[in-house]
């Protein structure tokens, strides 16, 4: 690594984290399903408000709102 290397962050990923990758991977669902809905609960849950969703990108969420 060179002296101008500016480190961008780093990760946490534990192996609980790892094995719902997997576990989710194997399902029968990818982009949608229970996880989701987890996550959105979840997230809503943890920042306060009534409802999250999940989208797939900024451009998603534009056409979201």
């Amino acid at each position: 690594m060179n002296s101008n290397h500016i480190p961008y962050g780093r990760q946490n990923i534990t192996e609980e984290d790892i094995a719902a990758v997997i576990k989710t991977l194997q399902s029968d669902y990818l982009t949608q399903g229970p996880q989701i809905e987890a996550f959105e609960v979840a997230f809503a849950t943890y920042i306060g408000a009534k409802y999250a969703v999940a989208v797939a990108n900024g451009t998603a969420a534009a056409w979201a709102y």
